[in-house]
């Protein structure tokens, strides 16, 4: 594994990716389904990652996936609130919160390795927030934010809907993610932004 800016001793891997993949007697299903799917997501990660050769590439989905760290939707709240439009940033914030919970939730309870964590020629220019892969909670804020906002300003959706985009691309090519993380970080994220902006606010 290459790395620009991060210590690869930093980063515990498990000794091949067969003893991760390979499915266990104490399974759960939930953890047996991720495993066999995984399996066959692992080298279409790797094609993907391999992309990252191009510098510009490298250089545009790190500063995507930065971005998507917060950043984006911190100074977006902050900015609706200022101008007077308080209900929608509670909203915002509500499923900002509640997204970081349900994803540390189902991370810890599932435990599925991030695909650069599982072999050696993965080039990995951004260490990640947490260890755990399912599902991308960039993805599930990413998501529900720019769903929350659109819903009441459709203008923004010309800007927001593009960047959601790139944030889920960025957390496949950059190695940390499986496209069904992003997938489930995607759907879960769209329905906590249902469940916001229905709120009786």
């Amino acid at each position: 594994m290459s790395t620009d800016d991060i210590d690869p001793a930093s980063l515990a891997r498990p000794a091949a990716p067969e003893d991760h993949l390979a499915p266990r007697a104490d399974d759960n299903r939930a953890v047996r389904a991720l495993r066999a799917i995984g399996r066959h997501e692992l080298a279409w990660c790797l094609h993907a990652n391999r992309q990252l050769q191009r510098v510009w590439l490298r250089r545009l989905m790190t500063v995507t996936s930065r971005l998507g760290d917060g950043w984006v939707w911190g100074i977006l709240i902050v900015g609706l609130w200022a101008r007077g439009d308080r209900t929608i940033a509670v909203r915002m914030v509500f499923a900002g919160a509640t997204s970081t919970l349900a994803y540390m939730l189902v991370k810890t309870i599932l435990g599925r390795r991030r695909p650069c964590e599982l072999g050696d020629d993965f080039h990995l220019p951004i260490a990640p927030l947490d260890r755990w892969s399912f599902p991308s909670g960039h993805t599930m804020h990413a998501v529900s934010l720019s769903a929350i906002a659109t819903a009441y300003y459709p203008g923004l959706a010309g800007g927001l809907v593009p960047f959601a985009g790139m944030i889920m691309i960025s957390r496949v090519l950059l190695g940390l993610h499986y496209p069904s993380d992003v997938l489930a970080g995607a759907v879960s994220g769209y329905l906590i932004a249902m469940l916001a902006v229905g709120l009786p606010l």
